[in-house]
């Protein structure tokens, strides 16, 4: 908290990729391809934050990502970095000796990994240990610090069902000449981290409304008048 100030947040993106090897079936057996959603796996990396007083007034006014206007210093800073990783795995079925050299494709795992490190929750130098300005700071930072964490924790419990559902059509609905499968299998690794991404930014985005929700004049103001009374 400042007596204006603002979380720093980075949210970062990284994709990768697994194309599984088509596997063969015999000729005589009618291809049947798969019609099931893709397996999803959410795994959430969240440490608690640590605080650190490294920092004077000064040095956090600067590092701010909002810098308050005039002379109004920054006293504390919640800060933490958040990226997600998203592997995905393409399966491919396949005629072996058939005349017409038919085979299937889809999106058959999603493995994401989201992290919210380094946390940290920056506090002033000047301020000092068991008086009511540093609990009152550190109180305000500890919101933020409760944003993150209820973001995470809908994230982790929603979002497995919502990607399921997004990426579900990623696939052939029925066999395809071999001509084109390696197309549909480009077009869903291309479709599927667009839809990753858009999900991803929203995620981040609502996060970011809350973050700035706050920061309010009116949490400002209850903050100013908990250590006058």
């Amino acid at each position: 908290m400042s007596e204006r100030g603002a979380p720093t947040a980075v949210a970062a993106i990284a994709i990768a990729i697994a194309l599984a090897l088509p596997a063969p079936i015999a000729a005589a057996q009618a291809l049947d391809c798969p019609q099931k959603p893709p397996q999803i796996t959410i795994e959430i990396v969240s440490p608690k934050p640590r605080i650190d007083r490294s920092r004077t007034r000064e040095k956090l006014t600067r590092e701010s990502a909002e810098r308050p206007p005039g002379d109004v210093h920054t006293l504390g800073l919640y800060s933490a970095l958040w990226s997600m990783t998203a592997s995905r795995e393409v399966a491919s079925l396949v005629e072996s000796g058939g005349r017409e050299n038919r085979g299937c494709a889809w999106l058959d795992k999603v493995a994401i990994r989201v992290e919210a490190r380094p946390r940290l929750i920056y506090l002033a130098r000047e301020l000092q240990p068991r008086t009511c300005r540093y609990a009152a700071v550190l109180a305000h930072e500890r919101k933020h610090v409760a944003v993150d964490d209820a973001v995470l924790a809908e994230a982790a419990g929603a979002l497995s069902a919502r990607l399921a559902d997004a990426l579900a059509d990623l696939r052939t609905p029925a066999p395809v000449r071999l001509t084109g499968l390696d197309e549909l299998r480009r077009r869903f690794i291309d479709e599927s981290e667009s839809r990753i991404n858009a999900m991803w930014q929203a995620i981040t985005d609502e996060r970011n409304r809350r973050q700035r929700d706050i920061d309010s004049p009116e949490e400002y103001a209850r903050v100013e008048a908990e250590c006058r009374r």
